[in-house]
């Protein structure tokens, strides 16, 4: 409801005089909005420099952006992801929506100071002691946030030497979705009931479509993704698959080719944080530090000297990447937005 005023005014400004959509402006010109055809030509030309109309019916989508995106952090964890597909699905939103929405990727509100560090105790076990007595140097300020947790740097004690990424799960993430998902269930049984009353319900090879039954398979999917140990395990799995080990070096590949050969390790091209599984818990993810820029950040590359030919091979890469996981491994990432995919630069490339 707060957003509708500023979408509405944003739509009709461009309606009055010295907007996009001059009415006016288009009546008084007849002949020039009609084509040679007789059709009539878009009403907009992008080639004309914006008017004064024009910019304030953009500001004011960029305050229904902002409000958006706001709105879905203070629903929480499930709407922050649904948020996080949208900010990937650019046609489908306005322009200036572009930037608000992409914070939700990785630039979540989060706790810092003492309440991250609390957290992340509380994230491995509860135990002040045994944290401090695994790590040092531990960075209270994330480097990145997102739906389900914050992301922090440290050292491991035994190794002062290698930098590690804390992922630490949010406080009551469970319990935020227990609720969430419980209404959502609701909403599922209730379209169902309308689409039957309505006789709406859709046919699938035969099979009648449920809301109920496609929420129930997404709902144990959402449950399984905040089990940072099932994480591990599927990282784990991924760095195998793929033939890559710690510090980005190659290892025996586990996956197969049609020819029943071990494929070759994936390492030349490729980068997966390696994962300590044993001081992983439920709630916190102990990776490799792998520093990397945004893969959606055109500046930072630019400025790390990231030439065009280096995107192309960059592109090839990661659809080379993909086919490899859909026609080989038959295990992928399912979450590929730009916050879950860095360019690593090193000195050789």
């Amino acid at each position: 409801l707060r957003m509708a005023p500023y979408a509405i005014a944003a739509r009709m400004i461009n309606y009055l005089p010295g907007g996009d959509y001059d009415l006016i402006r288009r009546f008084k010109e007849g002949d020039d909005s009609r084509n040679e055809e007789g059709g009539s030509t878009k009403i907009k030309d992008d080639n004309v420099a914006p008017t004064k109309r024009s910019k304030q019916s953009s500001n004011l989508r960029l305050h229904t952006g902002t409000l958006f995106a706001n709105g879905l952090l203070r629903l929480g964890p499930l709407y922050i992801k649904i948020g996080q597909i949208l900010s990937c699905r650019k046609e489908l939103l306005p322009t200036e929506w572009t930037a608000p929405m992409e914070t939700l990727q990785d630039r979540v509100p989060a706790k810092s100071g003492r309440e991250a560090l609390d957290l992340a105790v509380e994230a491995f076990g509860g135990d002040d002691a045994k944290f401090q007595a695994t790590f040092t140097d531990f960075g209270d300020v994330p480097i990145a946030a997102a739906s389900l947790g914050q992301v922090h740097l440290a050292r491991l004690r035994e190794e002062p030497d290698v930098m590690v990424a804390l992922k630490v799960q949010r406080s009551r993430l469970k319990d935020i979705y227990d609720k969430d998902l419980a209404l959502m269930n609701k909403i599922a049984k209730a379209v169902d009931v309308f689409s039957e009353f309505a006789g709406t319900v859709g046919e699938v090879g035969g099979v009648k479509t449920s809301w109920q039954g496609i929420f129930k398979d997404a709902e144990t999917i959402l449950y399984r993704e905040i089990n940072y140990n099932d994480e591990a395990d599927n990282a784990i799995r991924f760095a195998k698959d793929f033939g890559i080990g710690l510090g980005g070096t190659a290892i025996e590949c586990t996956s197969e080719g049609l020819d029943g050969k071990r494929l070759p390790s994936a390492a030349g091209w490729m980068r997966t944080p390696y994962v300590y599984k044993d001081l992983s818990t439920e709630k916190i993810l102990v990776m490799e530090y792998v520093p990397s820029i945004k893969i959606s950040n055109a500046d930072e590359l630019r400025d790390a000297g990231v030439s065009l030919s280096d995107k192309e091979e960059l592109a090839e890469n990661l659809a080379r990447a993909y086919l490899r996981q859909f026609c080989v491994n038959k295990f992928f990432s399912t979450d590929p937005h730009p916050g879950n995919l860095g360019v690593e630069v090193t000195q050789n490339n």
